[in-house]
């Protein structure tokens, strides 16, 4: 929630900053102070996460609460046609974030991240509301695909059971393709149910409607998807 403060500050210093105001990504003097601010304190200029709501949402307060404690309080969530979410979560200030929907008429999750294109301007956190990493330190993930440069940046964990998209196949900290059929092993490497995409994943989309059997595996065959790896506790 945003909170009006008086603020003296240098005056050459401001000028900087208004040189960075150019009605795009930083619309305004007060938008873009605050965005210095988010990358200075996380070092990351993420502020925004979209939640792929589903038909399973058990997790979703738990999710929208770990957001606001890694310091994302602005969501927007894909919501298809499910009227009981905003219902419940309403606008957010209950929680003190600000909630957004888009509605995909349930056509699949590349579909219903794509409604919320025009919301999404910066890099942003995308989760699934049926899946739940607990310890997962955010701030983490972002510096690692800040250094990483890759459009996307997925988390993933270990399963000793195979995911219905298929386990990560890695080289190096770069995702390079995903095993539907793997063969044994003591544990996979499977989707954890959080990324961290810039806005220019959208230019990999097409017609197809899974984020996961499409978008994924085209950004790992182009050499635009790392994985970062997260061993604590989660939920599916």
């Amino acid at each position: 929630m945003l909170t009006r403060i008086s603020l003296t500050i240098d005056g050459r210093l401001l000028d900087k900053v208004d040189a960075l105001v150019d009605g795009g990504e930083f619309k305004n003097r007060s938008q873009t102070i605050s965005m210095l601010l988010r990358k200075s304190l996380s070092g990351s200029l993420v502020e925004r996460a979209v939640v792929l709501a589903g038909k399973n949402n058990f997790l979703l307060e738990k999710i929208l609460i770990w957001l606001k404690k890694n310091g994302i309080d602005d969501v927007v969530i894909a919501s298809g046609r499910n009227k009981a979410i905003a219902e419940k979560i309403g606008d957010g200030s209950a929680m003190s974030i600000r909630v957004e929907y888009t509605h995909d008429e349930n056509r699949g999750t590349a579909l219903a991240l794509k409604q919320a294109r025009r919301l999404l301007k910066q890099p942003f956190i995308l989760c699934y509301s049926d899946v739940f990493c607990e310890n997962l330190n955010l701030r983490d993930v972002l510096s690692f695909h800040d250094s990483r440069k890759a459009v996307c940046t997925l988390v993933l964990t270990s399963s000793k059971h195979p995911s219905n998209y298929g386990v990560a196949r890695m080289m190096g900290d770069k995702v390079i393709g995903f095993d539907e059929k793997p063969t044994s092993a003591e544990g996979f490497l499977v989707n954890a149910g959080v990324a961290v995409c810039n806005p220019s994943v959208f230019e990999h989309f097409s017609r197809e409607a899974s984020f996961e059997r499409h978008v994924l595996p085209s950004l790992a065959r182009q050499g635009q998807l790392s994985g970062f790896l997260y061993y604590g506790k989660w939920l599916h």
